[in-house]
């Protein structure tokens, strides 16, 4: 029996980042004309010198630690990089086209790259060997977890009803119906039939996993049909990106139309572009679109580089002084990322920065760190955000601290979550050097920073699948560092996450920075992930806070005698308080909004009893 029509769930539209609301579609005010463009003098692909040349000024001798930040072509009448964010279909020459297509990799998470290689590579390679071409099963369900990623945003309880319709189909129905639909494109050209077949023989499949299916046969000429193609493609200058996206035959053959005209004048001799390149450009541009408002060329102009603040992996974090722009101080925080030391995965994770950066702290710049704006150059990345004095929380204090800054740095931090779980953002990774200390007197105050790991989760308010090795040891939660990857010895198949994870890992991490703060960093509870994979592990150092804190269930807040007190400044409630927030069971585990409740009952003790 086939699943009702209104079930499933096929609208493609992407939520792997965080996409431009409706209110903020590219406007014909928002968007640069051509001719506005062409006044940029752009220029791209062309051979540039090093971004940072970190010399002194020829005009004075600078101290040591003092180096001028220079990009490319500071000259007044210098050229201006193309944005990729402006980029039209009918604009594109073809070295912008395979640059774009050439970052594609780092727009897809790292623990997608399993189902992406089998959508793009292993599926289309094995069904062209075949006699009678066909998908199985498991190529259905691979293509059934990239669609996760590529579709509306759903609730969990949609997709994994959709996931239960792909899993009753019968393998010889899916070999005959996929073959069936494949002869008859290749026959007769006809894609809505073969498009017919399919949606009509298999259950859980609309018209945009139908598109999908075909473009694994025929990735040359057939793109799977997604949000950000179609409204790149029918972009214009009236309407900026195109509008009103929900599929229809006429919006799918207008989408055909367009893509087989860039394939036909983007192919060359030495290299031919398929239909599937046009969809992964068009992925691309619009994930690009979504930071085009927050990129300030000026972060970077005559910027003076004082002190390294960090400098680990794949960025450095510099205090930089500048010229005051927008009444805005001369002293910013500058984080460059290097290109050239990007995982595959960077670029995504820097989209997620922005994004998250800019919404968090135009929302609440009382707790969270205010983000400036993010510029680029051929070889690194640059954020600039508020620079913080005093550091962060790992460092600033000293390893103990007293319950009464504890408690208001939680307080605080808490408040922080709340904002970002209501906003649908969870944090990713949350430590001690994640929180900068912006006062310590009269009264502790910080903000929250570093969203590099962030992400928007979907309106069913879980991460759906767990991204291997994010956060960091000792501070992530049990749920987080349990494996995404299936046992499936016979298949090896990566299935639909039993873990997934929910805001409430946040505050699993908030509890173990109250632990930091409260013994310092010898004692802290958690070290690596090896004490979060075996659970009898787990629950041993879970059971031991009350030793390592106190012991809470004693009827007073402190003992009577010193030889008996507790050697941290944790009461009986605050001690208490913090096992609320380290819980196996994150369904168990409060939330930031009952963790804020729980917080009340946390009863300082007196100075001196």
């Amino acid at each position: 029996m086939l699943a009702p029509a209104h079930e499933i769930e096929d609208d493609p539209i992407d939520s792997d980042i965080e996409q431009p609301s409706q209110d903020r579609q590219h406007s014909p005010k928002e968007q640069p004309r051509p001719e506005q463009r062409a006044e940029q003098h752009v220029r791209w692909l062309e051979p540039e010198r090093e971004a940072l040349d970190r010399g002194p000024l020829e005009s004075e001798q600078q101290p040591k630690d003092e180096q001028r930040l220079e990009t490319e072509g500071q000259d007044d009448d210098r050229e201006r990089q193309c944005l990729m964010q402006t980029l039209l279909p009918n604009k594109l020459s073809h070295a912008q086209f395979r640059e774009i297509l050439g970052r594609y990799p780092s727009y897809i998470r790292d623990v997608y790259q399993r189902a992406e290689s089998e959508r793009f590579d292993g599926i289309p390679k094995k069904i062209k060997e075949q006699k009678e071409p066909h998908i199985d099963r498991t190529d259905l369900l691979y293509l059934d977890q990239w669609m996760q990623k590529r579709g509306t945003p759903l609730k969990k309880e949609a997709h994994m009803r959709n996931r239960k319709y792909i899993e009753d189909n019968l393998e010889e129905d899916i070999r005959a119906v996929t073959s069936e639909a494949f002869r008859k494109y290749k026959n007769s050209g006809d894609v809505l039939a073969a498009m017919d077949i399919l949606v009509k023989g298999l259950q859980g499949v609309g018209p945009s996993r139908a598109s999908l299916i075909l473009s694994t046969a025929f990735p040359d000429s057939l793109p799977y049909f997604s949000r950000g193609l179609y409204q790149w493609t029918h972009w214009d200058e009236d309407h900026g990106w195109g509008q009103g996206f929900k599929w229809t035959p006429d919006k799918y053959h207008c989408v055909l139309r367009q893509v087989t005209a860039l394939v036909e004048s983007h192919s060359t001799s030495d290299k031919v572009i398929r239909a599937i390149d046009v969809e992964r450009v068009a992925f691309v541009l619009e994930h690009e679109s979504c930071i085009r408002d927050f990129r300030m060329d000026s972060i970077t102009d005559d910027l003076i580089i004082k002190t390294e603040l960090t400098g680990f992996g794949r960025a450095d974090v510099y205090r930089a002084d500048r010229r005051p722009i927008d009444g805005r101080p001369g002293v910013v925080a500058l984080k460059q990322i290097h290109k050239s030391r990007e995982v595959t995965t960077a670029r995504n994770r820097f989209l997620a920065e922005v994004t998250s950066s800019h919404h968090l702290s135009q929302k609440s710049p009382e707790h969270f760190v205010e983000f400036i704006g993010w510029n680029e150059d051929r070889h690194s990345l640059f954020i600039a955000m508020e620079y913080i004095e005093l550091g962060d929380l790992e460092h600033c204090v000293g390893n103990y601290w007293d319950e009464k800054d504890i408690k208001e740095t939680a307080k605080q931090i808490l408040k922080g979550l709340e904002i970002m779980h209501q906003e649908g953002i969870a944090h990713r990774d949350l430590k001690p050097q994640n929180i900068l200390v912006v006062s310590k007197e009269p009264n502790i105050k910080v903000k929250i920073t570093d969203f590099g790991l962030s992400k928007r989760l979907s309106n069913r308010k879980t991460s759906g699948l767990v991204t291997k090795g994010i956060g960091t040891a000792g501070y992530k939660a049990p749920e987080v560092v349990r494996r995404w990857y299936s046992e499936d010895s016979d298949q090896g198949l990566n299935h639909y996450s039993r873990h997934s994870y929910t805001f409430k890992a946040d505050i699993w991490s908030l509890g173990c920075i109250i632990i930091r703060m409260a013994v310092g960093e010898r004692l802290r509870l958690f070290r690596s992930d090896y004490d979060l994979i075996d659970e009898r592990r787990t629950r041993e150092k879970v059971d031991s806070i009350q030793s390592l804190l106190g012991r809470p269930n004693t009827p007073m807040d402190r003992p009577s005698t010193p030889m008996d007190r507790p050697s941290t400044p944790m009461g009986r409630t605050g001690i208490k308080f913090v096992q609320k927030l380290i819980v196996i069971e994150e369904a168990t585990r409060c939330d930031s909004e009952g963790a804020l409740k729980e917080l009340d009952n946390w009863k300082m003790l007196e100075m001196g009893a």
